[in-house]
This record gives C-alpha cells, sequence and structure tokens, in this order.
C-alpha cells in the first residue's frame, strides 16, 4: 500500500510542477504570440477519465493491480521475444536461373560419336553446387516431369546439365 501511496504522491507532484511550468511559459511567450487556449478533444477527456478510473482502482486492490501488471508485463516481454525471434530466422536465399533449352540432335553428322543428344543446362546465377560435386553426377533429388532416363551432372558450381539417354522427344 505504501508503494501505491508514493507513487500517487509523485504523479501529483510531477502535475503540479508541469502546470507550473506551463504557466510560467505562458507568461513569457503571451507577449509575443498573445493568449492561447486550448481544450481536451473528447476522446482525450473520456481517455483521461478512464486512466483516473484504473487508478483509483488501482489504489483500491493493490494486490489485483499488481497481478494485472506483471500480466501485462510477462505479456510484452513474451511479445518482444516473440518478435525479436521472428526477426532473427534464417532467411531464405534465392538464386535466379535460366534454362537453356537444348539443340536439335545433329543426326546427319558423319561421326557417329556426335549424333546424341544434347543436354539440358541449367545455370545459376550463384555458386549453389558444393565444390567437390564439380564435374560429377548427381545421384539422386532431382526430377524431371515427364520422367526421362538420363543423367544429372554438375558442370560446375553454378551450371547443371542433364544428359538423356535417349534423343529428345519431339513436342
Amino acid at each position: 500500500m505504501k508503494i501505491v501511496t508514493a507513487i500517487r504522491d509523485l504523479a501529483a507532484r510531477a502535475g503540479r510542477a508541469s502546470g507550473q511550468i506551463a504557466r510560467l511559459s505562458g507568461r513569457m511567450l503571451s507577449p509575443l504570440v498573445g493568449n492561447v487556449s486550448w481544450s481536451a478533444p473528447p476522446w482525450a477527456r473520456w481517455a483521461g477519465g478512464r486512466i483516473g478510473a484504473g487508478g483509483r482502482w488501482a489504489g483500491e486492490n493493490p494486490l489485483r493491480a499488481g497481478v494485472v501488471a506483471l500480466l501485462i508485463a510477462a505479456t510484452s516481454a513474451g511479445g518482444l521475444y516473440g518478435y525479436k525471434w521472428w526477426q532473427a530466422r534464417p532467411k531464405p536465399i534465392e538464386v535466379k536461373l535460366t534454362i537453356e533449352n537444348p539443340p536439335r540432335t545433329p543426326i546427319e553428322n558423319e561421326d557417329e560419336s556426335d549424333r546424341g543428344p544434347r543436354p539440358l543446362i541449367v545455370r545459376f546465377a550463384q555458386p549453389v553446387a558444393p565444390l567437390a560435386m564439380a564435374g560429377k553426377d548427381v545421384p539422386a533429388g532431382i526430377r524431371i516431369s515427364p520422367p526421362i532416363d538420363g543423367k544429372w551432372k554438375w558442370v560446375d558450381d553454378k551450371a547443371l546439365e542433364f544428359l538423356p539417354k535417349d534423343d529428345w522427344p519431339v513436342g
């Protein structure tokens, strides 16, 4: 109960001091700007009345007011912790890519080894493959739809190619 009384007295002294400062500044500024009068808008008068009623309730029910204040503090701390957690989550890295369509299969070539299908190449704007995988086949984890037999291979850390087993389907 002593804490509530001390806070109430402190607020009353602060209110008197701010009123004295306002009157003093009004006397000093009135020769320059004239008399200024202000009245609070209805919503401010309503809010002031609610705050005053809450203060009176807190003075009459200090235990309940302490519990409410503790709940408000705990909710605020939880909200702050949740916000900081949300901001600290890992952000996804987005990488742009381009797909190079395979050129026409040169079936008219005399050299039998040069007649095979050409690869589909996926180029990434940033390195995406582990350097250890460069030049190696990708055993799993990539699909093509509709399914086509062939193999995926990392050309380097920014390029992935698909070489079909048979020629590309027409259409």
